[in-house]
This record gives structure tokens, C-alpha cells and sequence, in this order.
């Protein structure tokens, strides 16, 4: 069997923290931004072309108070893997977010998705949805309009 690239465990770990999203409902708009993957020269150029930045983080997440945060999601080490890090590009957009708003913590460096929730959840954002499966997050129950505890 084919060992996955790393890439591909990035890839994972996005995917649930999409399914995550879906199911725990934050009460805030949410989006992923896929700026990586392969592509031929042409294709580069074109998504240049219009606008597409390097460094954009994994996820996007508009507030009730019209405020952006950002989450860039990385590995912890596995015996799969190894750790991964922000590459250049990213923690430039880290620094532009922050010297910008002057609030470095509209950005946050990510590896599981508790942590994408505890991000979340030191934004205020408000849990509309409950997880199925059992009705818990993180051991918790998840009702509407309730925050997660700190």
C-alpha cells in the first residue's frame, strides 16, 4: 500500500474540520479557501490572474459583528508524518492580517479540531447546531446558542 504525501494528510484534516463545521453549526459564515494543489503553469497563471493570493488561510470565518478571523490548519507529528509548519507566504499573511487590524488574533495556527473550536470559541462565536452522533462536542453538550467552555 501506498504511503500518503503529507499533502494528503492536510487534505484529512480539512475535510473534518469541514464535516465538523457542517455538524456543530457556529453561529458565524464559513468558507475554505483551496489554494494549494497541483497545477499546470497555465492554470497558476489564470488563478493569479484573478486575484487568487499565496498564503491565504485554509479557512475563512465572517462574524455577526462583520469581523473576519482566519484559521491555517497544520500537522502535529505522527508516525506517519511530520510536523508541518506555516510556510513563507503564509506567516506573511499572518503579518499583513495583523499589522492591518492590529489584533493579531483574528488568525490562528490550528492541528486538530478542538483546537479549531477553542479558536472559535475565544472569537465568541455562538454553537447553533448539535453534533450528531451522540449529541456531544468534546464531551459536552451541544445545544443551541450555547458556547463552548474555554
Amino acid at each position: 500500500m501506498a504511503r500518503k504525501s503529507v499533502k494528503h494528510y492536510e487534505d484529512d484534516l480539512t475535510i473534518a474540520v469541514a464535516r465538523f463545521l457542517t455538524l456543530s453549526e457556529p453561529g458565524c459564515m464559513w468558507w475554505h479557501t483551496p489554494n494549494g494543489g497541483q497545477r499546470n503553469k497555465l492554470e497558476a497563471g489564470r488563478l493569479q490572474a484573478m486575484g487568487v493570493k499565496p498564503g491565504v488561510a485554509d479557512f475563512e470565518f465572517l462574524l455577526p459583528d462583520g469581523t473576519a478571523r482566519f484559521v491555517e490548519l497544520k500537522l502535529d507529528k505522527t508516525a506517519y508524518h511530520a510536523k508541518t509548519y506555516q510556510s513563507p507566504d503564509q506567516k506573511k499573511f499572518q503579518k499583513d492580517l495583523a499589522d492591518l487590524t492590529d489584533c493579531p488574533d483574528h488568525y490562528a495556527v490550528c492541528r486538530s479540531i478542538p483546537e479549531v473550536a477553542k479558536a472559535l470559541d475565544g472569537w465568541g462565536v455562538m454553537w447553533m447546531g448539535k453534533v450528531k452522533g451522540g449529541g456531544k462536542l468534546f464531551g459536552q453538550q451541544s445545544a443551541p446558542h450555547r458556547r463552548l467552555n474555554k
